[in-house]
Formats: C-alpha cells, structure tokens, sequence
C-alpha cells in the first residue's frame, strides 16, 4: 500500500520513517481517496476535517511534504475557511523554520546556502499571506494571528508583529496564546533597545 503514496501525492514515505508514521500516511490516503470516490467535488465538513486533522498529524509526526500537499489541496478547495488556512499557514511556517535549521551548514549540504535563504523567503511569504487571509476571516482566530506575527518577525518586520501583537492582547486571548503574545512583544522590545 506504500506504493500508493507516491501516486497519490508525487512524493515517498519518509526514508527512516517509523512503521507507525508509515501507517498514519497510508491511512490518510485511504481516507482521502474514499472521500474522492463518494463525493468527488463535495465541499463536505467531512472532507474538510480529515484533511485537516490528517495534514496536522502529518505535520506533528515530522511529515512536512506530505503534510504541506494535504493542506495545500485543502487550502484550494476550501479557500475561505480559517481553520484550513491556519493549518497550512502553520505547515508553511514550519517548513521555513525547519529550513532555518539548515541555514549555515557547509555549501552542498542542502544545495548551497544562498539557495536556502530564498526558499526560506518563499515559504515565509506563503504562510503571510495565507495566515494573512485567515485573520481576514476570522479575526477572532488568535492563534493565526499570532504565528502571522512570528513569521512577520522571522520577516524581519517587527512593526507588522507588533501591531498584530496588540491586536492579539486586546481580545482577551486564552492564557496560552496572551503568554506567547507577551513573550514576542518582549524579544521585540529587546531588540528594539
């Protein structure tokens, strides 16, 4: 069944990959390939949560490619839905930052270090704009606009982070957001200085 993963998506299960990683990816795909069959350009809340909860276990068990295919299909079946954005945004936010990682290592490692920073700026400029339409829609959805404002400050664009920062306090967030929001406010004010 593994050999379905490259039809499906172009791309192979993760070398190295434990047999419960490989397991989850081959389940997403059945359940995705059902969900084609039954209702092929249905718009279903079905359809729409897998693909969501399948990109985010995707994205939780290091699966980046797979995960960013999943919730890239999402993102342009269901353009105007927040929580499909957030979830892609969140994958591309990922993607930037695990390409960070890799900024710095010898030339030939990951294709020469110039290369790498304009992929950052790709991914980075993706999950903007795609958190960017989520926080359009749903202003109330605090944690989007607060990873906008970390990929803003990964932008280098503290001013942007700082007025989504305020934003993000003024709606009275959960604990755990307005924690996060207060620890960026206060890297921004550390460099301002």
């Amino acid at each position: 069944r593994a050999q379905d993963v490259p039809r499906k998506f172009g791309r192979p299960v993760p070398r190295g990959a434990a047999p419960h990683v490989a397991d989850r990816v081959i389940l997403a795909i059945r359940w995705l390939d059902f969900a084609d069959k039954m209702r092929p350009a249905d718009k279903s809340p079905f359809r729409r949560q897998w693909q969501v909860a399948v990109g985010r276990r995707l994205l939780s068990d290091g699966s980046l490619d797979l995960a960013a295919t999943i919730l890239g299909d999402a993102s342009l079946l269901f353009t105007s839905d927040p929580e499909v954005l957030l979830a892609y945004g969140t994958v591309r936010e990922a993607d930037a930052m695990n390409l960070r990682a890799y900024i710095g290592e010898p030339v030939g490692r990951i294709g020469g270090s110039a290369f790498a920073l304009h992929d950052r700026q790709l991914l980075l400029d993706d999950a903007r704009t795609v958190l960017g339409r989520a926080v359009r829609i749903a202003p109330e959805l605090g944690e989007a606009r607060l990873r906008l404002a970390h990929v803003r400050i990964l932008q280098g664009n503290d001013a942007a982070a700082r007025t989504l920062l305020d934003a993000l306090r003024m709606s009275q967030p959960s604990p755990d957001l307005a924690y996060l929001a207060a620890l960026m406010l206060g890297g921004i004010m550390e460099r301002r200085d």
